[in-house]
């Protein structure tokens, strides 16, 4: 079912775009995944957000156990360098 009037005033498809917006909602697994600090002062927060603080950076890569568990995270963080 088209709604030409409001898809004309929009300039584009809003409802087609309604759909897959929801589809995402409903459906988490289907949105990007951004990886988080699993601990430490930056717990739960996007791996991002440790560009702003070198000095941790430096400091979790010197930490054997960090190194050692956290292998996929010395990986992404050893980039922020």
């Amino acid at each position: 079912m088209k709604r030409r009037g409001m898809t004309r005033r929009l300039g584009h498809d809003y409802f087609d775009d309604a759909e897959e917006r929801w589809r995402t909602y409903r459906d988490p697994s289907s949105r990007p995944q951004v990886p988080r600090m699993p601990f430490g002062k930056y717990k739960d927060q996007p791996l991002e957000v440790l560009r702003q603080d070198p000095r941790y950076v430096d400091w979790l890569l010197e930490q054997d156990w960090f190194r050692e568990h956290y292998p996929n995270l010395v990986q992404i963080i050893t980039r922020f360098r």
